[in-house]
């Protein structure tokens, strides 16, 4: 059965969510108040700002919240080139802040429009299912 993009990217966006319901409460609550967050950082100052933002609140570290959200936008923008995704914006092989960086304009753009939409639904599904958390 085929899906409209709307469809994919709420699938994917409830797939994440479900991941992080299990988590540790003080996890949880930190990536729902990031889901939250970032949009508006998004719309404020970029894409690539945003996600300079959560780099350096991970410290490099793969297990905090930012890094975990930074990963899931990546592999919805970069993904895995054996599937059809007509969201992603750059080839995988890449790390997002670098193919930000180093392409046009036009992906830019693009990159931000489908993380914004990705983060619309996960922000909902978080409202939904993820504990309040402190920034």
């Amino acid at each position: 059965m085929e899906q409209t993009l709307e469809q994919r990217v709420a699938k994917y966006a409830l797939n994440i969510i479900e991941k992080h319901r299990g988590a540790d409460s003080d996890d949880a609550g930190r990536y729902a108040t990031l889901v939250r967050s970032v949009p508006s950082m998004v719309l404020q100052n970029g894409l690539g700002q945003a996600l300079a933002y959560l780099l350096a609140d991970a410290e490099g570290k793969q297990g905090k919240p930012s890094m975990q959200l930074y990963k899931e936008l990546q592999e919805w923008l970069l993904g895995d080139l054996s599937e059809e995704r007509p969201q992603r914006v750059y080839r995988a092989g890449k790390d997002l802040i670098t193919a930000l960086i180093d392409g046009p304009r036009s992906d830019y753009q693009r990159a931000q429009e489908a993380a914004l939409a990705l983060l619309g639904w996960m922000r909902k599904f978080a409202d939904a299912y993820l504990p309040k958390g402190e920034a």
